[in-house]
């Protein structure tokens, strides 16, 4: 569990800041992990009210115990960022963050051993589950995404189109692990280019919109 001031925060920050924005707990072995679970989620909120600055929450965890910290803490107007293994992690919990990553994406470009060793940290209920995941097609889900997402808008507007950047902002919301690089594309726009059978796609210098084709 993390808290503090994201890196791409503005300005230089003083010592006292960095030291705060990382805070380490340990906790009595014999007690519950639920017990750790409650007492961990009430340390993060406290520091939220008792530090303004704190931006940033990243929780790393895949489990649904999870979800009311998550959901709190974005209240509170915090960014909250999950990261998970997959096949092991709630869908509920991805929901309830504001952006979400796997332990697989993450330290994919660092290397297949550093990969390994990520693995041989994670505790072995889980490994399973974290080696062997199912194969998801996620171009299928990514279109099925996109589809949801304008769907939404065919339905509140005469027109449907929607502004590209509002569009990959509705399917964040929708799904925050969502990510076109995750696919082979190098931004959404091309995104939206290789999606001709659902999509519309109006570029008008460096604006772009799109909308549902097929509307009727």
């Amino acid at each position: 569990m993390r808290t503090g001031p994201h890196p791409r925060t503005p300005g230089t920050r003083s010592s006292s800041s960095i030291a705060r924005s990382i805070s380490c707990r340990l906790f009595n072995t014999s007690g519950t992990k639920n017990g750790a679970d409650i007492r961990l989620a009430i340390d993060v909120v406290e520091d939220l009210f008792r530090l303004q600055d704190i931006s940033h929450v990243v929780i790393v965890a895949g489990d649904s115990d999870y979800i009311p910290l998550a959901q709190r803490a974005r209240r509170l107007g915090r960014t909250v960022i999950g990261i998970g293994v997959q096949g092991s992690t709630s869908a509920a919990f991805k929901n309830a963050c504001d952006e979400f990553s796997y332990y697989h994406d993450l330290v994919e470009d660092l290397g297949e051993d550093l990969a390994d060793e990520v693995v041989e940290d994670i505790p072995h209920s889980t490994r399973t589950a974290a080696v062997e995941p199912p194969a998801p097609d996620l171009a299928k889900e990514a279109r099925k995404l996109l589809m949801r997402a304008l769907r939404g808008r065919a339905n509140d507007d005469v027109d449907g189109w929607m502004a590209a950047s509002a569009l990959k902002q509705q399917m964040k919301r929708l799904d925050p692990g969502f990510d076109e690089k995750k696919i082979g594309f190098k931004s959404f726009t091309d995104f939206l280019k290789a999606q001709r059978s659902i999509a519309e796609l109006q570029e008008d210098g460096q604006s772009r919109r799109a909308r549902l084709r097929n509307r009727a």
